[in-house]
């Protein structure tokens, strides 16, 4: 009479092999998630949406992964979930599991944070673009008020000094915007710090916004001419001609100049120059 088979026993590497296979996915699955998170963010550095395609695709593998690593667990049997001999193959598999959720986690805040920071950084740069779009019609108003008093017809000294007095309350307002719409170049270049481009463009509107202030420094001379002219005798008030609007003349036709061409490097930039310069261009 034959004996009954007794049960074949696994071995230990048999009995720890499905462990390590769940260990051996974990791991890869986190490998695969970190290697997605670089270039999905290579490619919003570089502004290639092909590029993030890519990093949406590698999800796919580590699903599998994933989904493989749960069957091969659901195939270990409980006696050996609880064995002593595989205290270390279940605390390897255990430790690819947490290497897993951290990997999950922090590539989640890697994501979520920087967008929303994006994001938040994208609505500052709306409002001080509004906020400079918001002055525009101003500042034309202003340049306009500037032109049609310069170019008047100055014939006599009471002419000059009321051009003058009018010229002030024009260039008061004129250094109000200018100061504004500085304060904002230099906010908007500090949210584009990373971006040449955009900050090679504020570099250009600064220099813009300071050859304004040239001017008006120019503009100022000749009301303090005016001013002290106005304390003077007859004789020196008729040389108003010579001894305050020449020299102004001079130096606003150099400044008139450079402005023009930084406003036509703007132009070629791409910049969309207000109605009234493009007019004078013409």
């Amino acid at each position: 009479m034959e004996s009954p088979a007794l049960p074949v026993t696994k071995s230990y590497a048999e009995k720890k092999g499905p462990f390590i296979g769940v260990a051996v996915r974990l791991v890869i699955a986190a490998i695969v998630i970190l290697l997605a998170l670089g270039i999905f963010w290579a490619a919003v550095s570089t502004h290639e949406p092909d590029s993030a395609s890519v990093a949406g695709w590698l999800m796919a593998p580590v699903v599998w992964l994933l989904s493989s690593a749960y069957r091969k667990w659901k195939t270990i049997p409980t006696a050996d979930k609880v064995a002593t001999e595989l205290t270390n193959p279940r605390l390897a598999s255990r430790i690819a599991l947490w290497f897993l959720l951290v990997t999950i986690v922090g590539t989640t805040l890697a994501i979520a944070i920087p967008l929303e920071q994006r994001h938040e950084r994208s609505l500052r740069i709306r409002r001080l673009l509004d906020e400079g779009k918001a002055l525009e019609p101003a500042s034309t108003k202003n340049r306009l008020d500037v032109r049609s008093i310069v170019g008047r017809d100055v014939r006599s000294f009471p002419d000059f000094r009321a051009q003058t007095a009018d010229l002030r309350i024009a260039l008061d307002e004129n250094d109000v915007l200018a100061i504004k719409r500085n304060e904002l170049l230099n906010q908007l270049t500090y949210e584009f710090s990373d971006n040449p481009d955009a900050r090679s463009m504020l570099e250009l509107f600064k220099q813009i916004t300071a050859e304004d202030f040239k001017a008006s420094s120019v503009f100022r001379a000749e009301i303090a001419c005016s001013d002290t002219l106005e304390r003077s005798d007859e004789t020196q008030q008729k040389k108003f001609l010579l001894l305050c609007e020449a020299p102004a003349l001079h130096q606003i036709e150099l400044s008139a100049s450079t402005m023009d061409n930084l406003l036509k490097q703007a132009q070629q930039r791409g910049a969309k120059l207000p109605p009234d310069i493009l007019a004078a261009f013409r």
